[in-house]
């Protein structure tokens, strides 16, 4: 049987850096509630739209399934793998 999974190498662009600290890091616990509302609004305006990815040739388009639901007022992610 042949082992699964091992070190990955995933390209990215070089103008590609890591990203500071999300934007509620410094919010209490409280007040880091997302509401499926809020996430609809984020997204609101990019379904379809290119990625930089696309844009530069760098890659072939691609899509990812991000599966949310409401729940009792809170929002939940399926996670899979």
């Amino acid at each position: 049987m042949t082992e699964r999974g091992g070190p990955q190498l995933i390209p990215r662009p070089d103008a590609i850096t890591d990203g500071g600290p999300p934007p509620w890091a410094g919010l209490p616990l409280a007040e880091r509630v997302i509401t499926a509302d809020d996430l609809r609004a984020v997204f609101k305006d990019r379904v379809g739209s290119p990625s930089f990815v696309e844009e530069t040739g760098a890659a072939r388009a691609s899509a990812v399934l991000a599966l949310f639901y409401e729940l009792d007022g809170e929002l939940y992610a399926v996670l899979t793998r």
